[in-house]
C-alpha cells in the first residue's frame, strides 16, 4: 500500500495555494515554519470532493508522533503528483 506524503516544502506550497482558491481547509503559516524540515508527514485520510465543478482531495495529515492531525484541501492534479513510500500491511 502506498502513503502519500508532503514534505514542509510541499506543505507550505500546497496550504498556499489553497488559500488562494479560497479552500474550506488552510493551515496558518505560523503552524507550517514550526514544522520539522527533515519530516515526511502521511496523508493518512482522504476525502474526495467537488467544489466550484473543481474536484479537491480533503486531506488529513499526521504533523506529530502523539498521532496529532491537521486538514489540508489539495487540488485533485496537485495530490496525484504526491511522492508516496510502500507501507506494509502488517507494520
Amino acid at each position: 500500500m502506498d502513503v502519500p506524503y508532503l514534505t514542509k516544502e510541499h506543505f507550505i506550497q500546497l496550504n498556499d495555494r489553497a488559500i488562494r482558491r479560497k479552500a474550506n481547509r488552510t493551515l496558518k503559516r505560523k503552524f507550517l515554519d514550526a514544522l520539522d524540515d527533515s519530516f515526511k508527514y502521511p496523508i493518512i485520510h482522504t476525502m474526495m470532493h467537488t467544489v466550484n465543478n473543481d474536484v479537491e482531495v480533503r486531506c488529513q495529515i499526521a504533523y506529530s508522533a502523539m498521532g496529532e492531525t491537521c486538514w489540508l484541501d489539495i487540488s485533485l492534479a496537485d495530490f496525484d503528483v504526491l511522492p508516496s513510500v510502500e507501507a506494509s500491511h502488517n507494520a
